[in-house]
């Protein structure tokens, strides 16, 4: 008995892989205007307090500190 056996195997890949990524990010903040208005409260509130202190101290210069609690 004679027994002939003949494999051939041939095995091809190709691989291709093309990634393009494209990011375009535009970010536009406006924050100076907000910041502004903030700071300019903040400034009218100091005023207004600074008025009311020195009137409260005007008024009762003998006892400063029962008057404006310095």
């Amino acid at each position: 008995v004679e027994v002939e056996v003949e494999i051939e195997i041939e095995i091809e890949i190709e691989i291709e892989i093309e990634v393009e990524i494209e990011v375009e990010i535009e970010v536009e903040i406006e924050v100076e205007i907000e910041v502004e208005i903030e700071v300019e409260i903040k400034i009218k509130l100091l005023l207004l307090v600074v008025v009311v202190v020195v009137s409260c101290c005007c008024c009762c210069l003998v006892i400063v500190v029962s008057c404006c609690c310095c």
